[in-house]
C-alpha cells in the first residue's frame, strides 16, 4: 500500500513507523517483563501543552539521594513499554536509582517525540521538551535527588529526543545515551509534521561547528558545561541513516572540543565497535562514546546487554 503523494509528510512517513514497531517488537522482547507495578504521576506540575504522562519506576530499595535516569520511548512506544522491554529495571533495582518515563499521547499521530518545532528545540520555548524538563523536576524534589546524577536515555525518536533534551537542558544531565537517534536539530521542520524524512535518509550533513551552534543557539547565554555524549547505531540501520551517528560525533565532539580521532578502541562484544573521544575527566570518564553496531539494523537498536555499558558510562556507583 502506498501514501497519496499529497498527504501530511507525517503520514507518509506513518507506514515506515508501523514497520518500525513491527521491528521495534525488537531485539529486546527476549527480555523478561518486569512485573513490579509502575506508578503513573498525575500532578507533578509545571507546563504540559501537548498532554504528556508520566510513570515512575522507584525500586523497593532506593538510595539516598537517588540518580536520576530519564527513559525516552521510541515512535509509536510508550513510558510503560519502555519499562518492560528494556533492562532498565533490573539496574535500577540492583542500584537504587529511579526511572522516570513519560509518553507522547495517545492522540498523536505518529506517536513520536517532537524533536522537530522551534518550540521544543529551544531552551523554555514549550511542547516536548520543556514538560519533561518539569517531569524530571519533580523527580529532584520527590526522591531527594542528587540533581548532579540526572541522566537520559533513549531509542529512535526517543534517541532524538535524548539530544534534544541535552541541547535544551545542558544544565540538568550529567550525560546522555542514544541509541539510532539523530544530531540535535536535525529533524527541525517547518510545516508542523513530526517526521524529517531528508534527515532520517541521512541527507543532512553539516560542519562540526555547524551542528554544535544549533546546540549552542538551543540555550542562548548557557556558559556552562554540556553532556557527556554516548551514541550506539547499526550500520545497516533501514530507517534511520548510520549518517546520522556520524553527524551526531561531529556536534558533540565539537561541543566539547575533543578531537574527532579516537582516544581508545575497543570491541567488548562482536560487533560492537566502541571508540572513545576525548581526555578522561576526573573521575577518570570519557567525554564521548561511540558505538557502531556492525550489520545492525533499526530492530536491533537496542540489543541485550547494551544497558550495561551505558549504566557504567553514566558512573552510577552501586549503594550511591
Amino acid at each position: 500500500m502506498k501514501w497519496k503523494k499529497q498527504a501530511p509528510l507525517c503520514l507518509l512517513s506513518a507506514l515506515g513507523l508501523i514497520v518500525l514497531i513491527i521491528i521495534l517488537g525488537f531485539a529486546v522482547s527476549g527480555l523478561v517483563s518486569r512485573s513490579s507495578p509502575l506508578k503513573k504521576v498525575d500532578d507533578w506540575g509545571g507546563p504540559n501543552p501537548n498532554n504528556l504522562t508520566l510513570h515512575i519506576y522507584a525500586p523497593s530499595i532506593v538510595n539516598s539521594r537517588p540518580a536520576i535516569v530519564l527513559g525516552l520511548h521510541w515512535c509509536t512506544g510508550s513510558g510503560q513499554a519502555f519499562f518492560q522491554d528494556t533492562e532498565w529495571a533490573q539496574w535500577a533495582n540492583q542500584l537504587g536509582f529511579v526511572l522516570l518515563m513519560p509518553s507522547v499521547p495517545s492522540s498523536r499521530n505518529p506517536l513520536c517525540w517532537d524533536v522537530c518545532s522551534s518550540q521544543s528545540l529551544r531552551h523554555n520555548g514549550g511542547s516536548d521538551t520543556l514538560t519533561v524538563s518539569n517531569m524530571v523536576r519533580y523527580a529532584w524534589a520527590k526522591y531527594s535527588s542528587d540533581a548532579s546524577r540526572t541522566f537520559v536515555t533513549g531509542i529512535s525518536s526517543g534517541g532524538m529526543m535524548t539530544q534534544a533534551m541535552m541541547a535544551t537542558y545542558p544544565d540538568m544531565f550529567s550525560a546522555g545515551a542514544e541509541f539510532a537517534g539523530v544530531p540535535f536539530g536535525c529533524f527541525e521542520t517547518t510545516d508542523g509534521s513530526f517526521w524529517n524524512d531528508k534527515c532520517a535518509k541521512g541527507n543532512r550533513t553539516f560542519s562540526s561547528s555547524v551542528w554544535a551552534e544549533k546546540v549552542r543557539a538551543a540555550y542562548p547565554g548557557y556558559t556552562g558545561t554540556y553532556p557527556r555524549f554516548m551514541g550506539w547505531h547499526g550500520t545497516l540501520d533501514e530507517l534511520i541513516s548510520y549518517t546520522n551517528f556520524i553527524e551526531s560525533i561531529k556536534q558533540w565532539t565539537e561541543i566539547h572540543n575533543a578531537s574527532r580521532t579516537s582516544s581508545k578502541d575497543e570491541i567488548p562484544v562482536s560487533n560492537w565497535n566502541m571508540t572513545y573521544y576525548g581526555a578522561l575527566n576526573a573521575t577518570g570518564q570519557y567525554q564521548i562514546i561511540g558505538v557502531s553496531e556492525v550489520g545492525g539494523n533499526h530492530g536491533g537498536a537496542l540489543q541485550k546487554g547494551m544497558v550495561k555499558y551505558v549504566v557504567e558510562f553514566f558512573g552510577i556507583p552501586v549503594g550511591k
